[in-house]
């Protein structure tokens, strides 16, 4: 046992100080309370004070235990909103992209019927000059193609887009059509392609389009068609080249080529009243018979 006695008094209040004991009183009172101590600390310590130490030593753990579990959740819970937020953000990605995609489908298909109404509104009127021409009986057909003008080789104005000839025999109701873009062509051979006529055509002008006249009843080509140029000036010169001029291979003879004619140029309105089909005023591209 530490001789306690032999120090002096701000020894023994270190020492106090040391064991966390109280340092006030006389010097034999701080004797006897460092004496006490050494004893009760060799007899070792008091099973009340270690229960409570470990119980406090316990519920400390447990508060640390818990506040690690809050943390865990905390952090899970954080984690769990992030991956919320991510897949709401891929959500309103994926909804962006199907909604542009969806714009760009609607912008293409209004382009396609944007072009498509362009191409109608030129192929229109030879439709359905082609579909009056497929009906129409056979021998009126062959008539308007074989029809040959009435002055052959007349000289054209410089300053005009040359005149469509006139067909032999021409009745008084006949009015000379209008100049346009698109040209009537006929004595074409029955096996002629589209290509083919574009390839003949387009020295004289950029082509917009060529259609075929088919046999209303058996749908086949009957050697005449529609070539419809981008500018006027472009049929003028086609019909001034062309005319009674080229012959396809295979042709029995010399295209004829001229304005194609509509109901404006006409002069007179279709009929087929008549049953022999071929009145007057059953006229085509080239004229009454």
């Amino acid at each position: 046992m530490t001789n306690f006695a032999s120090m002096k008094v701000v020894d023994l209040k270190e020492e106090l100080k040391k064991r966390g004991l109280d340092q006030k009183g006389l010097k034999a009172a701080l004797i006897a309370r460092l004496e006490e101590y050494e004893k009760n600390a060799a007899a070792g310590p008091d099973p009340a004070e270690a229960a409570k130490k470990a119980e406090e030593e316990e519920a400390a753990a447990a508060a640390a235990a818990k506040k690690a579990e809050e943390e865990a959740a905390s952090a899970a819970e954080a984690k769990k909103k992030a991956e919320e937020e991510e897949a709401a953000k891929a959500k309103a990605a994926a909804a962006a992209e199907a909604e542009a995609a969806k714009a760009a489908e609607e912008a293409k298909a209004a382009k396609e019927a944007e072009a498509k109404a362009a191409e109608t509104e030129t192929t229109a009127p030879m439709e359905a000059e082609a579909a009056e021409a497929a009906a129409e009986p056979a021998d009126t057909a062959e008539a308007a193609e074989e029809a040959t003008p009435a002055e052959e080789g007349a000289a054209t104005p410089a300053a005009k887009a040359p005149a469509t000839p006139k067909p032999a025999g021409t009745p008084k109701e006949f009015k000379e059509p209008t100049p346009k873009e698109t040209v009537y062509v006929a004595s074409l051979p029955k096996d002629l392609t589209e290509d083919a006529i574009k390839e003949a055509f387009k020295e004289h002008g950029e082509i917009k389009a060529v259609k075929l006249i088919m046999d209303y009843k058996t749908q086949t080509f009957r050697g005449s068609a529609f070539v419809t140029y981008v500018t006027v000036e472009a049929a003028g010169k086609a019909i001034e080249a062309m005319h009674e001029k080229h012959t396809f291979e295979g042709a029995e003879g010399p295209v004829k080529v001229m304005y194609a004619r509509d109901r404006q140029d006409s002069g007179v309105k279709r009929s087929r009243d008549s049953p022999s089909g071929n009145q007057s005023g059953n006229k085509r591209h080239m004229g009454g018979r």
